[in-house]
């Protein structure tokens, strides 16, 4: 839905452009605009990873229970598909992913983060632009580390809530244990 918004509102943008001639209030409605993704961003940023979480942790639950039935049957083992381990190794096996570098760009959490970021980039180069009038390219580097600072923001929040986890969950039935 908020990839949504955004395609909308960019084609919104157009059109007050053109309807308006870039005039008037064309500055103000971009602004405001631009200003309101990166809130609705942000909101749909913690409330995505909130929901991979719940994800992670489930699995977890259901592995504990996988791996229970093997405790009380262990002629049950080959027939079950899925991980009995209750660790992110064991949890990205059930997923089949791999932990390798790309998958971690896969999420809907990063994808969320870096539009956001983006938008926050272009929203900083063009406010320079129409009220100081910044030469582009000192408007791009703004720009680039508006993202840089938003995109470094949004994996800290997303490392501190996926480093939790362990503590409060800690594993039972790691991978690694026969």
């Amino acid at each position: 839905m908020f990839l949504t918004i955004v395609s909308a509102s960019l084609i919104a943008i157009g059109f007050f452009g053109t309807a308006t001639h870039f005039g008037g209030g064309f500055v103000f409605f971009v602004l405001a605009l631009l200003t309101s993704l990166w809130v609705l961003g942000a909101f749909t940023f913690v409330r995505v990873l909130q929901g991979a979480v719940e994800d992670t942790i489930i699995c977890f639950g259901i592995a504990r229970i996988r791996h229970r039935y093997t405790e009380i049957a262990p002629n049950l083992r080959h027939e079950l598909v899925r991980s009995i381990h209750d660790d992110f190794t064991g949890v990205s096996a059930e997923m089949g992913s791999s932990m390798s570098w790309w998958q971690r760009l896969m999420p809907t959490y990063v994808v969320i983060s870096f539009v956001t970021s983006v938008l926050a980039g272009a929203q900083v180069a063009f406010a320079l632009g129409e009220a100081f009038g910044i030469s582009p390219s000192v408007q791009a580097a703004a720009a680039i580390a508006t993202f840089a600072i938003n995109a470094v923001g949004f994996r800290v929040v997303a490392s501190r809530v996926w480093s939790s986890i362990p503590r409060l969950f800690p594993t039972r039935y790691p991978s690694n244990a026969k």
